[in-house]
């Protein structure tokens, strides 16, 4: 029997971050047939959140609906949209929360403009009613509450 496939999917991390690739995706790989989608030849890395919107999303949902996964992980509040769409055709979601983004944007320098804060706020809130979570730290559990699954 076949094991179901996840997919670890972030736009922004570095294709050779050990976090996914020697901790992460090694640790997964017991259970699930575990692809990781990372910048890369499939897509290249861009610094602005506008750019990779417009040049990355797409590729990554080509790849999503080309290799068909039980489980989307998630590293990247971006990516939520395409999570919560993904979702809706029966895919379950992990989102893995890095950063508290919404207490942090107006420290950010770069991809902090009002409606990327407007749009991460709703698709956070909506992500905590249908998406599974996974927390790096604990301190989140304190501002992440009302989790629904």
């Amino acid at each position: 029997m076949s094991k179901p496939r996840i997919l670890l999917i972030s736009p922004a991390h570095p294709p050779d971050d050990p976090r996914i690739t020697l901790k992460i995706a090694p640790a997964l790989a017991r259970q699930y047939d575990v692809v990781c989608l990372l910048p890369t030849i499939q897509f290249p890395h861009y610094q602005s959140l506008s750019v990779r919107l417009l040049r990355v999303h797409p590729v990554i949902l080509w790849h999503i609906i080309r290799l068909r996964p039980a489980v989307l992980h998630l590293f990247m509040p971006e990516l939520l949209p395409i999570g919560l769409l993904c979702r809706a055709f029966g895919v379950q979601v992990v989102y893995e929360v890095q950063e508290n983004l919404r207490l942090k944007f107006d420290r950010k320098t770069r991809n902090n403009h009002p409606v990327f804060q407007w749009l991460f706020g709703n698709f956070e809130r909506l992500a905590r009613q249908f998406c599974y979570h996974v927390f790096t730290e604990t301190s989140y559990l304190d501002t992440y509450t009302e989790l629904r699954l």
